[in-house]
This record gives C-alpha cells, structure tokens and sequence, in this order.
C-alpha cells in the first residue's frame, strides 16, 4: 500500500512435490508462510510494479533467484485472511487519510 509493503509472505513447496514436478498454484500446493526478513530488491521491485500501473494497492508475486527480484505478475485483488486483514486494514486507513483527508474508525468487519 503506497510505498509499503504490508506482508511479505514465503511459499514453501514440499521436496516431494518438486519432485513430482506438480504445478504450484495459491490453491493445489504449498504452504504460505509470512517472513520478518527479506532482501530489499523485493520490496523495491514490487513498489515499482504497483506504481507502473497506476495503483495504491495490489498484491505482487515474485520470484527471487538468490541475487534479484522478478515480479511475476501483480494482483488488484489479492486473497487477504488471517493476520494480513488487520495489516492492509490499517495501511488502507492511513492511505484514505493521507489522499482524501478521512478520517476511518473501523474497529472490525463483518460479512
């Protein structure tokens, strides 16, 4: 969000799955796991991809190959659960404050 990003996350693949040379999608394979730790080229890349299609908001896939960053494909709806909700909640607040002057007071969501 804007110059931010609010969760980094790791997709762990299974030895016998790579082995088994299965396609890794968010649905069939792997686990996501949020990472602290991450080098900075990943957050550059993603901003600027975010930025190239003119949007304050989008999840970024990326690939890192040990030395650099490729942004795979960027996403304007990205799949949002768990501890992330509260992460973009709040990004999104200040980012509504920071463009348009509001002022938001949600304390939680429900469907």
């Amino acid at each position: 969000v804007g110059d931010k990003a609010i969760n980094v996350r790791r997709k762990i693949i299974s030895e016998a799955d790579q082995r088994a040379g299965l396609a890794v999608n968010l649905t069939n394979i792997g686990d996501f796991r949020t990472v602290t730790i991450y080098p900075p080229d990943i957050i550059t890349q993603s901003v600027a991809a975010v930025k190239a299609i003119g949007l304050d908001f989008a999840g970024v896939d990326v690939l890192w190959d040990g030395s650099r960053a490729w942004v795979l494909e960027t996403n304007t709806a990205p799949g949002i659960g768990g501890i992330t909700v509260e992460r973009y909640s709040e990004a999104l607040k200040e980012l509504i404050h920071r463009k348009c002057g509001i002022t938001l007071d949600v304390t939680s969501a429900t469907t």
